[in-house]
């Protein structure tokens, strides 16, 4: 952002936190049975016999140091950006 290298990561309630890629101090992911950091499953569509999703699950763990950061809230999201906190 600005010419300075950045993490972001989008939440569920269609906001993204973002903070200096310097403050990232750790980022695991979870080791499937599969040995694969990814589980891959296909869910066929009963009405349809050449149609379904295509379903990708992952799971991470991030940490971070003690850094400024800033949560930002889309407006297509609902979100009231009078309840919006510092994420620091």
């Amino acid at each position: 952002m600005n010419g300075t290298p950045v993490y972001d990561g989008s939440t569920h309630r269609g906001e993204a936190l973002l903070f200096a890629n310097t403050a990232l101090q750790k980022l695991c992911f979870h080791e499937y049975p599969s040995a694969l950091r990814v589980a891959v499953s296909f869910e066929q569509d009963p009405e349809d016999k050449w149609g379904g999703s295509l379903l990708a699950e992952f799971q991470r763990h991030v940490e971070v140091a003690d850094a400024e950061a800033f949560r930002i809230v889309f407006a297509e999201s609902g979100g009231d950006e009078d309840d919006a906190e510092d994420a620091s």
